[in-house]
């Protein structure tokens, strides 16, 4: 607590309560009870000799590697459906030829007390959404939050059915994965756009979804992303770092996975939500191939030429664009890349600063 009170970048304040509150009591507590000191204990003395030498850091010890993404079954499977597929393995287990049997199934237990704990994560806010709900005067914001309890009947326990339902199934996923992983860092929910598509049409056909709010859900989204704290740091690495933020990472258009142009509504709303929003996170990256439109690339260069702007784009064309992202720097070269991309794919083009 001292470090993150006293360094020089991004201070994190902490009073002398605070720290004496850490030193005589939750330290002492987690003394010999932690993860580290069952996997310590369990190295080989020279392992832990070149640890004390410094060899290894602290850096992969405090947390799981990073800078991963669920994919799709995260916007489309309840945990319920996970609890299911959970029983068939754990029932299809041959105790009597696999000497890993016993193994698996305390991984497969372990992962079905996971399941049950967003479930129950997703029951409290359902109640609490509720009684939120009762004592509310604006009829506005009461409506709302019955809706948001309605989603959570559905929500985390069932497959989503609607747009909003997708956005927060894909929250308690988040806050799963970072609460028990401790990942190193940017648990992100990967190609929205391409997730959030057939919801978006779902509902927008049904007459329950139009473009304003679809809009202000990502934008709540965002901000989700930007209020959640990386996970604690120790060492030189709390010392040396500038943020509390996790970078979680959007990734919008490319191509669709039979090889079709990716770019669709929701892509455009992703954009428009960069630009509103201006937030350190979540990065936010843009997909460039031969099929991409002359439009969706156009929005991107107005995007980050603007002073103040958060769309720190990585253009791919089949391989990954080496950009300069020095702070003084990224923004120029990532118009003048979307730039000679619309030049040699979509013919001479205007300026659009």
């Amino acid at each position: 607590m001292t470090v993150m009170s006293e360094r020089d970048l991004v201070s994190f304040h902490t009073t002398e309560e605070d720290r004496k509150l850490q030193a005589e009591e939750i330290i002492p507590f987690w003394k010999g009870r932690t993860m580290r000191e069952r996997l310590l204990a369990s190295m080989t003395p020279e392992w832990n000799d070149c640890y004390a030498a410094g060899m290894f850091t602290e850096f992969m010890e405090q947390r799981g590697p990073g800078h991963t993404c669920g994919g799709e079954q995260v916007f489309t499977t309840g945990y319920l459906d996970y609890k299911e597929k959970i029983k068939k393995t754990m029932d299809a287990l041959d105790f009597m030829n696999d000497p890993d049997a016993l193994d698996k199934m305390e991984e497969l237990k372990a992962m079905d007390i996971s399941c049950d704990a967003v479930i129950i994560l997703g029951e409290r806010y359902h109640d609490l959404a509720l009684e939120m709900a009762e004592k509310e005067a604006d009829p506005v914001r009461k409506e709302e939050l019955k809706q948001i309890a309605a989603n959570l009947e559905v929500v985390p326990a069932h497959a989503p059915q609607t747009y909003w339902q997708a956005i927060q199934l894909y929250w308690f996923t988040h806050l799963a994965v970072t609460t028990e992983l401790n990942p190193w860092d940017a648990f992100s929910p990967g190609r929205l756009d391409q997730h959030l598509i057939k919801y978006y049409e779902a509902d927008t056909e049904a007459g329950i979804l139009d473009d304003e709010r679809a809009k202000e859900l990502l934008e709540c989204l965002w901000v989700k992303f930007y209020n959640q704290p990386a996970p604690v740091k120790v060492g030189i690495t709390l010392k040396e770092s500038a943020t509390y933020t996790d970078f979680a990472n959007i990734n919008t258009g490319g191509v669709t996975p039979d090889g079709r142009d990716g770019v669709n509504a929701v892509s455009y709303l992703i954009l428009d939500c960069m630009d509103e929003m201006k937030l350190v996170q979540p990065n936010s990256n843009v997909t460039i191939s031969k099929k991409t439109p002359a439009r969706f690339l156009k929005r991107a260069c107005e995007i980050s030429r603007k002073d103040g702007d958060s769309l720190r784009s990585t253009i791919q064309k089949h391989r990954p664009w080496s950009l300069s992202m020095q702070e003084n720097h990224w923004k120029m070269h990532v118009a003048a890349d979307l730039q000679d991309v619309l030049r040699q794919e979509h013919g001479e083009v205007k300026h659009t600063s």
